[in-house]
């Protein structure tokens, strides 16, 4: 246990790996997480263990920059597809 005053996204790769280990051989689907989890430690833990996320945040400004820009690098890539350029 946590003592309460513990942000519960504190030293989330070792609870990952710990929550993974006790899982076995079980397949992680997907992870949800509220907001306090938005963050680049948190991200990358779940990204190096391939495990699928959704994880709340505000609709900041600069949030809304990284998905404008990130949906114009996908539109990009489906358009060079579509034109045989490759990815």
């Amino acid at each position: 246990m946590r003592p309460g005053n513990t942000s519960a996204c504190n030293n989330f790769p070792v609870f990952l790996q710990d929550m993974l280990n006790k899982l076995e051989e079980k397949k992680v689907g997907l992870v949800r997480a509220d907001s306090c989890f938005c963050n680049k430690q948190v991200i990358e833990s779940l990204q190096k263990q391939k495990i699928h996320y959704i994880i709340a945040a505000r609709l900041t400004s600069t949030v809304k920059i990284c998905l404008l820009r990130l949906f114009a690098v996908v539109a990009e890539t489906v358009q060079r597809r579509k034109i045989g350029l490759g990815a």
